[in-house]
């Protein structure tokens, strides 16, 4: 059995990627910062899962104090969606405190035991923002990158000492995130939530958005055996919308 971390359990991408690693036989501890309930529930399901209450956004950030061979860095945000000249110091640094710095803090925690042991798996759960850019969106796209940067350095320290570091980028996911934005859509006056999340999934030449289940599904891929070879990679999720 194998242990695993993995941040934002309680959103819709963590919730799946949480209960496929259980599925899958690991033991599983994941962060959440304010949704008890549901981490309560998730953590009921089997006790093989253990909840952490924890703020990522914390400059003394305390990690638990595990053997973790898997690392999964799901958690993130997106805050507004405001041009760059816009853009306040605080939205910016909130940004990154948890899409880049928490993710790196994260990393240099557990690393030295996958070192030590020769073995390890870390992927991030990026976004195809981490590929493109898009407008209004900056703090998050610029964060997105720099996850990206983070990734591709892990690996080229690594990558001989057992251990890969991967990238899942999802486009659009069903659940809590793109809701929030169809309701933002819709508080602003722009339309329904309805026609935004309708227009959303004509985007994406599939028709539809990720399920959330397909994202961890990917995630399951990159730490398995079968992927040992796999060190550096962006495995994009989005229903071909970039290729």
């Amino acid at each position: 059995m194998r242990t695993a971390f993995v941040t934002g359990g309680t959103g819709s991408i963590g919730q799946a990627i949480v209960e496929r690693l259980a599925a899958d036989g690991h033991q599983v501890h994941f962060q959440y910062f304010s949704n008890e309930s549901v981490a309560e529930g998730l953590q009921g399901r089997s006790a093989d899962i253990l909840a952490h209450r924890i703020d990522l956004a914390s400059a003394h950030l305390v990690l638990p104090e595990i053997q973790a061979d898997v690392v999964v860095n799901c958690a993130g945000v997106l805050l507004t969606k405001t041009p760059v000249h816009e853009i306040g110091d605080e939205e910016w640094n909130a940004t990154f405190a948890i899409n880049v710095t928490a993710p790196f803090k994260i990393v240099r925690k557990y690393l030295p035991g996958m070192i030590d042991r020769g073995f390890g798996r870390i992927v991030n759960v990026g976004s195809i923002y981490a590929e493109r850019g898009s407008s209004n969106n900056a703090s998050y796209n610029v964060s997105k990158h720099a996850l990206l940067g983070l990734t591709r350095s892990v690996t080229k320290d690594v990558a001989r000492m057992g251990i890969t570091c991967n990238q899942v980028d999802p486009s659009a996911v069903e659940g809590e995130i793109m809701n929030g934005l169809a309701r933002r859509y819709e508080s602003q006056g722009k339309g329904t939530a309805v026609e935004y999340l309708d227009a959303v999934r004509e985007a994406i030449p599939a028709g539809r958005m990720a399920e959330p289940t397909e994202v961890a599904g990917a995630v399951a891929y990159l730490i398995s055996e079968e992927a040992g070879f796999v060190n550096g990679a962006c495995l994009t999720v989005d229903g071909g919308l970039i290729c």
